[in-house]
């Protein structure tokens, strides 16, 4: 992080950086509302910083373009230090069971091919529709499943068609891992067969 900027949260701190960019390619707009008092001065010291850091004045084009880039370079890194928040939070949410269904990147095993044969291709978008908008679902946990793996989760989702005998649950079983969520079985249950 820059000097100039350590005492600023990081939206702040962003914000600022932004707006040195924004002066340094387009100049100083008139009638532009600064955020708060100092803040032309920040940017003239982030401005200043970066010149010093990259032993350039911004006296020529390609000098300003490289303080430019350097700019852009320090707003990247920060924005994939929120991405790997996020997906450190995300995963957690997954770990614990309190991931939205609707986040998981779905994985099908190779024995669900293997179980459908050609009907994979019809198949998986119901699968994924079950994963994704479940009518039931119930995440186990190590402590529920002794001798087992943790992690598993089960889906449920009614598809109603024509004839209610073609009608069925589609169970889906499979397990959590992080975002993905490996699929190993799918089920179709009719009513017919075995009331639900």
């Amino acid at each position: 992080m820059l000097e100039a900027l350590r005492s600023y949260d990081k939206l702040t701190a962003d914000g600022l950086i932004a707006h040195t960019l924004f002066s340094l390619e387009k100049g100083p707009t008139t009638g532009d509302v600064a955020a708060f008092n100092n803040q032309d001065i920040v940017c003239s010291k982030i401005l200043e910083e970066v010149s010093t850091r990259l032993n350039l004045k911004p006296d020529s084009e390609t000098n300003i373009q490289k303080i430019i880039d350097s700019l852009d370079s320090e707003l990247e890194r920060s924005m994939e230090l929120d991405k790997e928040k996020e997906q450190t939070i995300l995963t957690k949410l997954s770990n614990d069971a309190r991931l939205p269904t609707d986040l998981y990147k779905i994985k099908t095993d190779p024995s669900i091919s293997d179980l459908y044969h050609v009907n994979i291709a019809k198949e998986y978008p119901l699968i994924e529709n079950t994963i994704k908008n479940p009518d039931f679902v119930y995440h186990f946990n190590a402590s529920e499943l002794e001798n087992a793996q943790k992690d598993i989760s089960i889906f449920a989702k009614y598809y109603e068609k024509a004839y209610s005998f073609d009608s069925f649950y589609l169970l889906v079983i499979g397990k959590r891992d992080g975002l993905d969520f490996l699929v190993n079985q799918a089920w179709h249950i009719y009513n017919h067969c075995c009331p639900v």
